[in-house]
């Protein structure tokens, strides 16, 4: 919900030139839901067949396509907006990931990207959500830029608050394999826990730029090429 709302805050002025929209690892659909379901075209692709099943439930005018993230069944330079959401850090071959989403945004598009930071944070409840690994931010830029793609921003989020509350509440929860009983049947009971952690979060927003976070949200855009690299790769 925390970054649902901080992708939210970055988009706030691509809002209304956004006509397509790709989510790439999209689950159930719910970011689509939330940035892409006015647009003209809306796709979300994933691994998991029952996800998929039940975002298109949600949004029926969307497509939903089963495929990996590293070979995305599509031609390039079809979407406004590509969003890659606590993906890359599940993939063997993330570079590969960028390089095809860097390949379907159109050249004055926007991607935003949100992965887990700062190895020194990785706990056993990385493990237990599949992750690979928590990137630096420097490492995270390269990967982006070695793929053709711009840097515009790049915040880290959930210091101090989410923080402390992984570290000292959901971390020992995992550790403890208390988190499945304690959820379990009690869905409205969660739900209002949640809003009432995504408020308190907000208090992180002071802090964003410190890069102290436990989350990296990113948005970059297509390295422009200058009319002189044009000129000589035509000539090619």
């Amino acid at each position: 919900m925390t970054r649902s709302r901080i992708i939210g805050t970055f988009l706030r002025d691509h809002a209304e030139a956004v006509a397509s929209v790709l989510d790439v690892g999209c689950g159930t659909g719910e970011l689509i839901l939330r940035f892409g379901s006015q647009a003209d075209i809306c796709a979300g692709i994933d691994i998991s067949k029952l996800a998929l099943k039940t975002g298109s439930k949600k949004l029926k005018a969307a497509s939903f396509l089963l495929a990996d993230a590293t070979a995305i069944p599509i031609r390039e330079r079809i979407f406004d907006l590509v969003i890659c959401s606590e993906v890359m850090e599940h993939l063997e071959r993330d570079g590969e990931a960028v390089g095809e989403i860097s390949r379907v945004l159109k050249d004055d598009g926007s991607a935003v990207f949100t992965a887990p930071c700062n190895p020194k944070y990785w706990t056993v409840e990385d493990a237990a959500d599949g992750h690979l690994r928590r990137y630096r931010t420097a490492d995270f830029a390269h990967i982006l830029r070695s793929k053709g793609l711009r840097i515009e921003k790049l915040w880290t989020w959930g210091f101090p608050t989410a923080y402390l509350f992984r570290r000292y509440v959901s971390t020992r929860l995992f550790s403890a394999s208390l988190h499945k009983p304690m959820t379990q049947g009690r869905a409205r009971a969660v739900r209002l826990m949640a809003q009432f952690l995504t408020y308190i979060f907000r208090f992180d927003d002071r802090f964003v730029r410190l890069g102290l976070g436990i989350g990296i949200v990113t948005i970059a855009g297509k390295e422009r090429t200058s009319k002189k690299d044009d000129h000589s790769t035509q000539t090619k």
